[in-house]
């Protein structure tokens, strides 16, 4: 008799996550399926594989075989059934009819019928030998999950994601009963032998057993902590066998709980399996089963063990000292010794001593036998927390991070603890501390010194001072060094606020990414420098070199013109209303030259720019509009029915780089920035276009930010150092982009269109330089080849519309219906009418030295034409060619493969579905089409000229395409990237989702989910391509993207993201 729970052979091949798996009649053959659009064939006694079946082109979901074990049936997310031979592996047939993705198959006892069920509602009968349909079956309201037979034949079973289970007359196709019971949906379905009892699981993690004959509830099977995902009954119909998602299989007697036996799998090979008379088999590092020992839980420790002298384990480390930082850990080994007489089970360390530490990941000896040595890998992380200052009497002080050494032994449970190990550990951290606060004028510049001995980047500073409500927050990307490294940050207060002399002001400076820390320094004070005091001093002590120096530091050591003269570019970011003040600053000391130099800002820019604030409405809008290359129009006041504040339309250049052409300008004059709002809900033209609000200081637009910032209006309220980049930056449409795009949504400003091509060629996203190659360079012939869709049609209009206004060129551009051009050419010419290319070449000719023109024929959908030229020697291309070379005529040819393959490469492809097969992979997204297509090309042999299905494979799976589709996450924050892996890592086995499945997956997690956050998170992943939405549900877009997420872990991945998560 076999022993239930021990494992006979672990059989490894498939890259991605194996979804069913089916024994033939005979034993001899297992079946398994995978979502790498695989079937994997195994010798079920050697375990070795014996064929791979490769046809379909997405994920294969289910699989059966005949009841004659000569036929494999198998169902995938191509909405295809495949019927292969089991000897050969060839594919005998394809049925086609569901119209969503395969989710279950089976053959009928006499193996004359295939049923199928399927995403799209319905179960197929199709007859096994024809493949042609004999009946739908249609009443379930969402997808089926799962199909039995009864042992006759004659009563098909259904369940459903509708929670319910159908009975049907296989015969008729009628609705012989309805089974309601289940509270989720059901899963798995079984008959028993004898057909009077079925057995169904379902989500909601239990077993039911129904009356087949009346479809009475006879007994509900409890027991299952997760889903109840498959069941089985045992040859006598005795027991029932289940498995579910709590990571057990469960034996159950027919009628009467709970399970007689039960098998539990573990990671990295580790099972277990007990029945109810106390019985246990099993193969894991202690961690399995634990028993009740004084008190406690411990491992169970086999009776082959015992326990053994406290000195037969020794460990020693004799590395050097073990240094840490804040953002991650780090790992040191131990040497183990097993000096005892017996084998010793399942070491691992255990930290004694050292508050603040952890060790993570901890590795597991399994095994070491007696008088063996071996080594321990550890990995130990620090706890450090969020605030790495405190405040105290004596004022601001520093949290000591952690201290070593670390007092570590290994611990063999129930058997001996080894010597106790001194591991000396430092963590290495930066250390700011606040250096000077000093204000000069209406500038406060405050210094930052990190002591520590690791650097830190990318930090923000946010200054709170009593009585002003907010200033902007600094930024610094660069490094503070460690070890005395220092960073100087300049707030400019509002103009007229006077600070008091007691003042104090609060400081925050934090990080910006991982790791998350921030230094507080409160209640600090201010060195206030005021220049008349210096004057004054000098005045008293009547001392001319006194009054030099104040005159020195007042004008060269000004903050405003050591951070300009340090960092030219912060002219950028200077706010408005202070420009006059930099450029007379920096006049002064004669620096401005070089400093407008550093920020390559033209001297007559920054004239234009610097006197701003003061102009009229009129004047703005003429300075923005020039600096955009817009036009500006005024709106009509009665239009604009807010006479106190000044609107314009701006109509952007046709190469700025959103899905915008159109702005109004908002110069509101006397209106308090409270009112600005009620005015402009109140116009028609403002509440339906996107608004840009401009004010005429900083602290004007701070007050509007308030209400901008909200991604669900149309208004912008750009910051002071916006407006200076708007102004002054040399590429002032990208300034104008980058406002735009931080208050508004994506939604109105994604270059993504539905239904149509894209007709703004800045979005082109490279297509641009393309463009650009063809139009600037000396005359030349191209051939545009691509998939459907992917915008050739849009480039050759670029083209045509990059022509139209050179008098010197004719463009014509031309779709092809079929293989006819000459006289569709001809007439599109207005020539005389023919067929022959050399008459239309002659008339052509004389045509050219008529006009001195350039001819450019831009001919798109070319396929059929070329193919046609194949076969006739490419006689009218030859006669275009003649043409090219004389220098008066270009052509363009645009489509699909068969241009390529014709008329450069006589390529072709072994069967014509792999090029189906090469777009859906690449859910037809243009750029991965193209990078498989390069690497099919470039690594075929060179005498190779037919594409294999091989060729195909190896390219989807191709490092090129990896590295593509690697860069999927796109939300700014951590955050928003937290909650963006959280959606992926938890739906890519799912076919689709909708969001109700993803909170209740939160919820079975315990994790509060933001429901707005992931209404945002599932609208980024929409825009990027990575998912669709269809009826209500989502779906990824790229099979070869669930495929690049599947095979890494996602699960284990889901738990660290829902970590992060909660802890933010």
């Amino acid at each position: 008799m076999l022993n239930l729970g021990k494992t006979i052979n672990t059989l490894k091949g498939h890259p991605n996550w194996i979804r069913t798996i089916a024994y033939s009649p005979d034993g001899k053959v297992i079946a398994s399926t995978s979502l790498s659009n695989t079937i994997r064939l195994w010798n079920a006694l050697s375990g070795e594989t014996i064929n791979m079946l490769k046809g379909h082109p997405s994920g294969v979901t289910t699989i059966a075989f005949s009841p004659d074990g000569k036929i494999i049936a198998s169902g995938s997310q191509d909405n295809t059934i495949r019927l292969w031979n089991a000897q050969s592996g060839e594919t005998i047939n394809t049925l086609k009819g569901h119209s969503r993705p395969v989710n279950t198959i089976i053959y009928s006892p006499d193996g004359k019928i295939i049923a199928s069920g399927s995403f799209d509602k319905t179960i197929r009968l199709w007859n096994a030998l024809s493949g042609e349909t004999i009946n739908t079956l249609k009443g379930h309201s969402n997808w089926v999950t799962t199909i039995a037979f009864s042992p006759d034949g004659k009563i098909i079973a259904s369940g459903s994601q509708d929670n319910t289970i159908r009975l049907w007359n296989a015969q008729s196709g009628e609705t012989i009963n309805t089974l309601k019971g289940h509270s989720r949906p059901v899963n798995t379905i079984a008959y028993s032998p004898d057909s009077k009892v079925i057995a169904s699981g379902s989500d909601d993690n239990t077993i039911r057993l129904w009356n087949a004959q009346s479809g009475e509830t006879i007994n509900t099977l409890k027991g299952h902590s997760g889903l109840v995902l498959t069941i089985a009954y045992s040859p006598d119909g005795k027991v029932i066998a289940s498995g579910s998602s709590d990571g057990t299989i469960r034996l159950w007697e027919k009628s009467t709980a709970p399970p007689i036996k039960t098998m539990i799998g573990g990671a990295n090979g580790n099972w277990l399996s007990y029945d109810n008379k106390g019985n246990f088999q099993r193969s894991d590092d202690g961690s399995l089963l634990l028993i009740k020992k004084d008190g406690k839980l411990v491992p169970a420790v086999p009776k082959s063990i015992q326990a053994v002298p406290a000195n037969s384990l020794s460990v020693a480390y004799q590395g050097e000292t073990v240094r840490l930082t804040e953002s991650q850990g780090t790992s040191f080994t131990l040497q183990v010794h097993n000096t005892s007489q017996q084998p010793l089970l399942w070491l691992r360390p255990r930290l004694i001593q050292g508050n603040g530490f952890s060790l993570y990941n901890t590795p597991t000896i399994q095994r070491l036998e007696a008088g063996q040595r071996a080594e321990l890998t550890v990995k130990v992380a620090a706890y450090i927390p969020h605030t790495l200052t405190k405040q105290s009497a004596d004022g601001v002080e520093w949290v000591a991070p952690p201290e070593g050494p670390l007092l570590i032994e290994v611990v063999a449970p129930e058997q001996t603890n080894s010597n106790k190990v001194s591991v000396p550990v430092k963590v290495v951290m930066p250390k700011l501390e606040l250096a000077r606060a000093e204000l000069l004028d209406n500038t406060l510049t405050v210094s930052i010194k990190n002591t520590g001995e690791l650097p830190v980047s990318d930090t923000r500073f946010n200054l709170r001072i009593p009585g002003i409500e907010s200033l902007d927050e600094q930024s610094a990307k660069d490094a503070i060094p460690a070890n005395g490294g220092t960073i100087e940050r300049a707030f400019v207060l509002p103009e007229g606020f006077k600070l008091a002399k007691d003042s104090n002001i609060d400081l925050q400076v934090r990080t910006a990414g991982l790791p998350f820390v921030m230094w507080n320094f409160n209640n600090q004070t201010i060195q206030i420098k005021n220049s008349m005091w210096w004057a004054y001093l000098g005045l008293l002590i009547l001392s001319l070199l006194v009054a030099t120096y104040v005159f020195y530091k007042k004008r060269y050591q000004h903050p405003m013109v050591l951070e300009l003269s340090e960092t030219p570019t912060a002219l950028l970011t200077t706010p408005v209303e202070l420009l006059d003040e930099a450029k007379r600053r920096l006049t002064q000391t004669n620096r401005l030259e070089k400093v407008l130099s550093g920020a390559d800002v033209s001297s007559n820019t920054l004239k234009a720019a610097t006197p701003f604030a003061t102009l009229d409405t009129q004047q703005k809008t003429q300075l923005i509009a020039s600096r955009l290359g817009a036009d500006a129009k005024p709106i009509d006041e009665t239009q604009a029915s807010a006479p106190s504040m000044a609107l314009s339309q701006l109509t952007l250049a046709e190469g700025f780089p959103l899905n915008i052409d159109r702005i109004l300008l908002c110069f509101p004059e006397q209106t308090a920035a409270e009112d600005v709002f009620s005015s402009l809900k109140h116009n028609a033209e403002a509440h339906s276009r996107i608004t840009l609000i401009i004010g005429n200081d900083s602290a004007y637009q701070r007050k509007l930010y308030n209400t901008t910032r909200d991604t669900s209006n149309k208004w912008v309220a750009p910051q002071g150092a916006e407006i200076t980049r708007l102004l002054l930056a040399p590429d002032a449409e990208i300034a104008l982009a980058e406002i735009l795009a931080g208050q508004l949504s994506l939604q109105q400003i994604s270059p993504y269109r539905i239904g149509g091509g894209v007709n703004n060629e800045s979005v082109f996203f490279g297509r641009r330089e393309l463009i650009s190659q063809i139009i600037n360079r000396d005359p030349a012939n191209y051939l545009m080849v691509g998939g459907r869709q992917v915008g050739k049609s849009t480039l050759l209009k670029a083209i045509e519309r990059r022509y139209a206004d050179n008098p010197q060129v004719e463009c014509v551009y031309l779709t092809l219906s079929s293989e006819v051009l000459v006289p569709r050419l001809a007439s599109l010419l207005k020539l005389e009418r023919t067929d022959d290319a050399e008459v239309l070449a002659t008339q052509l000719d004389e045509r050219i030295r008529e006009s001195g023109q350039r001819y450019v024929f831009l001919i798109d959908e070319a396929d059929r034409f070329i193919a046609q030229e194949k076969s006739h020697d490419y006689a009218i291309l030859n006669v275009f060619r003649r043409l090219s070379e004389e220098g008066n005529c270009t052509f363009i040819l645009a489509g699909f493969w068969q241009l390529y393959q014709h008329a450069v490469m006589n390529l072709s492809y072994a069967n014509e579905t792999l090029v189906e097969h090469i777009v859906d992979s690449c859910g037809q997204r243009a750029n991965l089409i193209a990078i498989v297509c390069q690497h099919v090309v470039r690594n075929l042999p060179p005498q190779q000229r037919v594409i294999e299905a091989g060729d195909v494979a190896f390219a989807l799976k191709s490092d090129e395409v990896r590295r593509a589709l690697s860069g999927w996450v796109v939300g700014e924050t951590d955050f928003e990237q937290a909650y963006e892996r959280m959606v992926v890592y938890s739906t890519i086995g799912m076919p689709s989702f909708n969001t109700g499945e993803l909170l209740a997956q939160a919820k079975e997690h315990d994790i509060a989910v933001d429901t707005l956050e992931l209404d945002r998170t599932l609208s980024r992943l929409e825009l990027s391509f990575v998912l669709g939405r269809k009826e209500g549900r989502w779906f990824y877009r790229v099979p070869l993207f669930v495929d690049y997420i599947a095979e890494d872990s996602p699960e284990l991945k889901l738990q660290a993201e829902l970590k992060r998560i909660v802890q933010q």
